[in-house]
C-alpha cells in the first residue's frame, strides 16, 4: 500500500467514526440510501475515496449534521397532524382516528339544558335545540328548524306570571276575571248560556232573573212575581229559559217575559231541570222524592218515585245514552231514569256520606259528578261502574261541567277554587282572586271559556281554558 492509500483509508476511517452509523440521516430501511450507495457507503464517499480529500459543502448539499437537523424539523411537523384526527402508523404514514367526535344535534332536535354544548348552535330552549339564546314573551322553541313560535292561551312559566297565560297577540294575560254585579247582595246561584250569545244566571235573593254578555258588560235583571227562584235554570228545547221557583216550574222567553207558572204538588220543591233528548223538560223534586217529566207546553206531567226514601234528589243530566241521570244527595248514589220505560235504578257511590251534588255528561261519554262531603269527582258509566279521584285540596264541590278543551271543570265553593281534571283523573286547581267569593255554579260560555257565579262575592266570573 503506498503512503498517499493509506492515509486516505485513515481519513475515512476516523470520519466514519465520527459520524455514525448512518452518516447521511438518510439511511432506508432495506440497505440503500437516497443517492443510489449501497450498504451506507454513499456515492459522495467514493468520490471521496477517488479523490483524496473532503467533498467541500455546497448549496446544493448542505454539511451532514444540517441535512439531520432539517430531517428533525420534518418529522416534528409531521407528529403535530395528528392533532387533526390522524395517527401515526409507526412506519410515518397518518390513518384517519378510529374514535372521531359524535356529530352535533340540529336545530328543533330534542335536548337538555346541561348538554346544550350537543348542539350545533349551542342553544338548548323548551327541550329543543334553538337557534337563538332564548325565545320571547309567549314563545317557545317549537317552530321548524329550532325557532322560536309563538305560544297561544296556554301558560307560559317563563314569561307570564301567576295566574296568567298568552293570548292570540302574544301577550301575558289574566286567566281569570271577575265582574262585580251591579246591584249589591243579589247571591247569584245558576249559570246557563243562552242561545243568544249571552250568560243567564239566577239572582236568588232578588228573585231575579240577570243577564250580562261574554265581555262581562251588558247588565239587566229581569223581575216577575210568578218568581220564587230556586237554583238552576236552563234552556229549553223551545229556546226559552227554565227554572225551578217555588213548587212549580217557570218558562221565560230570551226577552224576559215569563209565561204562567207550571205549578207542581205542594211540597214538591224542584231543585235541578234539563231538556231531555225527547224534547220534554225532565227535573228533579227534592222533597216529594220522585224526578218529573212535562212537556214545553206543560202538559203531560209524569213524575217516578226515587226508590230509597228521603234520597234528596238535586242536579240532573241527559247520558249519553239517552236516559236521565241525576244526583241523590242525602243518600250517596247516582240515580238513573230509563226515558222509555220510566224506570228508576240507582248505584251507590263507594265513599261513606259523599253527598253527591252536580252532574253532567263527560267528554269521554260517561257520567260525572261531584262529591259535596267526599271531595272527590266521580265517574259513572252505562252499566253503572262508579270510580271516584281524589281533588288535592279542595273542599264543598258543588257543579261541574264539561269544557271546550275536553276537561272536566268543576266549582270548589269553601276554599274558592276551579277545579279542572281531564278524563284520567289528573287534576288541577285554580285561586280565584276572590278569598271568600263562594264560587257555586260553572258552565262552558259562548266565547270558548268557563263562566262561573260567587254566591258571597256577588260576581261572575270567566277562566280561560
Amino acid at each position: 500500500m503506498s503512503l498517499k492509500t493509506f492515509a486516505v483509508s485513515l481519513l475515512i476511517a476516523s470520519w466514519l467514526l465520527a459520524a455514525g452509523p448512518s452518516c447521511n440521516g438518510f439511511r432506508r430501511a432495506g440497505g440503500r440510501d437516497d443517492a443510489g450507495g449501497e450498504d451506507g457507503v454513499s456515492a459522495d464517499l467514493a468520490t471521496v475515496m477517488d479523490s483524496g480529500q473532503d467533498q467541500p459543502a455546497t448549496a446544493d448539499r448542505p454539511p451532514d449534521f444540517e441535512i439531520r437537523e432539517a430531517s428533525a424539523e420534518s418529522s416534528l411537523a409531521e407528529d403535530t397532524s395528528n392533532d387533526r384526527g390522524l395517527v401515526d402508523s409507526g412506519g410515518g404514514d397518518a390513518i384517519p382516528d378510529s374514535r372521531p367526535d359524535l356529530p352535533k344535534k340540529a336545530l328543533g332536535d330534542p335536548c337538555t339544558i346541561a348538554a346544550a354544548a350537543d348542539c350545533q348552535s349551542g342553544f338548548c330552549v323548551d327541550g329543543r335545540c334553538c337557534s337563538q339564546t332564548n325565545c320571547g314573551t309567549c314563545e317557545s322553541c317549537t317552530g321548524v328548524a329550532g325557532t322560536c313560535a309563538q305560544v297561544v292561551r296556554k301558560e307560559d312559566p317563563g314569561t307570564c306570571e301567576g295566574l296568567q297565560l298568552c293570548n292570540q297577540t302574544g301577550r301575558c294575560i289574566d286567566r281569570i276575571t271577575e265582574f262585580t254585579i251591579p246591584t249589591a247582595n243579589t247571591r247569584p246561584l245558576g249559570i246557563v248560556t243562552g242561545l243568544d250569545g249571552n250568560l243567564w244566571f239566577v239572582e236568588s235573593q232578588l228573585n231575579k232573573i240577570a243577564r250580562i254578555n261574554s265581555l262581562g258588560s251588558g247588565y239587566v235583571e229581569f223581575s216577575s212575581p210568578f218568581f220564587a227562584l230556586r237554583e238552576i235554570i236552563a234552556v229549553g228545547p223551545d229556546r226559552n229559559f227554565w227554572f225551578p221557583s217555588g213548587d212549580a216550574i217557570v218558562r221565560m222567553d230570551a226577552g224576559g217575559t215569563p209565561a204562567p207558572p207550571f205549578m207542581l204538588a205542594a211540597g214538591s220543591r224542584p231543585f235541578g231541570v234539563v231538556a231531555g233528548s225527547d224534547g220534554n223538560m225532565w227535573f228533579t223534586e227534592s222533597s216529594s222524592n220522585a224526578i218529573g217529566r212535562m212537556g214545553t207546553d206543560g202538559s203531560n206531567l209524569v213524575e217516578y218515585l226515587v226508590p230509597t226514601p228521603g234520597a234528596l234528589p238535586a242536579d240532573i243530566t241527559v247520558g249519553a245514552d239517552t236516559n236521565l241521570w241525576f244526583t241523590e244527595y242525602a243518600v250517596g248514589k247516582i240515580g238513573r231514569v230509563n226515558r222509555v220505560a220510566g224506570t228508576v235504578t240507582e248505584f251507590p257511590i263507594p265513599t261513606f256520606n259523599s253527598q253527591p251534588q252536580g252532574i253532567a255528561l263527560g267528554p269521554d261519554g260517561n257520567v260525572w259528578f261531584v262529591e259535596y262531603g267526599g271531595n272527590k269527582v266521580g265517574r259513572i258509566d252505562r252499566d253503572g261502574v262508579i270510580r271516584e279521584f281524589p281533588v288535592p285540596t279542595g273542599g264543598q264541590l258543588l257543579y261541574i261541567t264539561t269544557g271546550p278543551d275536553s276537561n272536566l271543570w268543576f266549582t270548589e265553593n269553601y276554599p274558592n277554587k276551579i277545579g279542572r281534571m281531564d278524563v284520567n283523573g289528573f287534576a288541577t286547581e285554580f285561586q280565584l282572586p276572590s278569598p271568600m267569593g263562594g264560587v257555586y255554579h260553572i258552565v262552558a260560555g259562548p266565547d270558548g271559556n268557563l263562566w262561573f257565579t260567587e254566591v258571597e262575592g256577588n260576581k261572575v266570573g270567566r277562566i280561560i281554558p
